[in-house]
C-alpha cells in the first residue's frame, strides 16, 4: 500500500500485451499467432507530449502518456500497452535505478 511520502501513487491499472507475431509454415504460408496478454500490473500515467519529451530529455518521439511503474520485462519491439480498453505503442523507457519511465502513444 502507498504511504505518505511515497513518490509515485501506483493507482492505475494497465495490461502488458505481446504483439502479433507471424510465421511461414512448413509450406510457405504466413501464420499469425495473436497478442498474448502477459501481465496486468498497478503504474502511475500521467498525460505527456512529443514538446515534453524533447524538452525533459531531448527525445524526437511520438507519445500522448508517460507511466512510471516497478521494473518490469517491457520492451518497445515486442510489447504494447492496454489502458482504459486503448492500446499504446512503447515508444521510450528510461530505466531508473529503481523504476521505469515508459513514453506511449496511442495507435
Amino acid at each position: 500500500m502507498l504511504k505518505c511520502g511515497d513518490k509515485m501513487f501506483y493507482n492505475k491499472e494497465i495490461e502488458i500485451w505481446t504483439k502479433e507475431k507471424s510465421h511461414k509454415d512448413d509450406i510457405g504460408e504466413i501464420r499469425y499467432k495473436p497478442p498474448r496478454l502477459v501481465k496486468t500490473l498497478m503504474v502511475d500515467v500521467q498525460p505527456y507530449s512529443n514538446e515534453e519529451a524533447l524538452k525533459d530529455y531531448g527525445f524526437t518521439i511520438e507519445c500522448s502518456k508517460r507511466i512510471f511503474m516497478d521494473i518490469e520485462n517491457v520492451y518497445i519491439n515486442t510489447h504494447f500497452i492496454k489502458y482504459r480498453n486503448i492500446e499504446y505503442e512503447i515508444t521510450k523507457i528510461i530505466e531508473w535505478d529503481d523504476y521505469l519511465e515508459v513514453m506511449v502513444n496511442n495507435v
